[in-house]
Parts: C-alpha cells; structure tokens; sequence
C-alpha cells in the first residue's frame, strides 16, 4: 500500500512539474502492482510485464534485370547455350559477372578462333559461365569453377556444356 501511494504520489509530481518519465521510472511503474477497489475493497492485481516485440529486417525484393528475376535469367541462359549472341545476353543479364579464369588449350583440337575460352562467375547466381572468342556461351556451371573444367564437373552435372565442347575437349 505504501509503494503505490508513492507511485502515484512520483506520478502526480511528474505531472505537475511537466517532466517526462525517465526510463527507471517507467520500469518501477510498469513493474508495480496497482491497487484496484472493487466493492469497497481493496484489491492488488499485478502488472503484466510489457514484451517488445523484436524487429525484423525487411525481406528485400527480388533482384530484377531487365524485369526477370535470377532463376528466369538464369533458365535463358541454360536456353540459349551455344547460340548466337548468347555471351552477350550473359554481360547483359547478370552485370555483376567478374571474370574468374582463362583457358587457353594448347595443342588441342579447338579451333584457334574460339580461344580462349574465358570464364565469368556472377555472385548474384552462384554461376560461372564460360564464353569463347566469339561470343557463344560454351558450358554453364554452378557454383564458382576458377579452375579448369573436369569430367567430373559435367558427369555429376554440377555443369552443362555444349557437345561440341565435349567432342573437342579432352576433360581429365
């Protein structure tokens, strides 16, 4: 009973003088029981403790190009493997690209215009994907390939390369 008469009496004081209530303060109301008169009697309820609620980030919207969202641009990309102006249509849907390897087989079968054979990794879509000389996309892998394209890669395909590549290539 005394500790609510001198809440209210730190409340009405507060008040008066037009102060804000410091956050200690505010802890010591919100933690003390009131005092309720029902019927004439005196009644104690507890005050519920006050729960924050925690905030959360904000999802961030789906990263577009050109209006498509990475898995579209990334099922154009898988389309257009090995045709006309697909390199390019990588440089344009995925600009976060950096280039990660170049191979330039020597001795092979390739003919000399198409090397070298340059691969892009784009971070955005976890893809690496590999151009030649004149501008056709060769193989798409995923994940980062800053090394030289295995057997292994195109046989558990974590990669998928056009069948001319596969004719000429001599994949350890």
């Amino acid at each position: 009973m005394k500790r609510s008469f001198l809440v209210l009496s730190v409340l009405f004081l507060l008040v008066l003088s037009g102060c804000t209530v410091k956050p200690a303060v505010q802890k010591m109301l919100n933690e003390t029981p009131l005092l309720v008169l029902e019927n004439n009697s005196q009644k104690i309820v507890p005050v519920a403790p006050q729960i924050q609620q925690p905030v959360l980030p904000p999802i961030p919207p789906p990263s577009l190009v050109n209006g498509k969202t990475v898995q579209q641009r990334l099922q154009e990309a898988y389309d257009r493997l090995h045709t006309a102006g697909s390199g390019e249509h990588i440089r344009a849907s995925f600009p976060d690209i950096e280039k990660v390897y170049v191979d330039t087989p020597q001795g092979g079968n390739f003919p000399s215009e198409i090397l070298p054979f340059t691969y892009y990794y784009s971070k955005e879509a976890n893809t690496t994907f590999n151009i030649c000389n004149i501008d056709l996309t060769v193989f798409i892998c995923q994940g980062k390939l800053d090394r030289l394209i295995s057997k292994t890669d195109v046989e558990n395909k974590r990669c998928v390369a056009t069948p001319i590549y596969l004719s000429y290539a001599s994949l350890a």
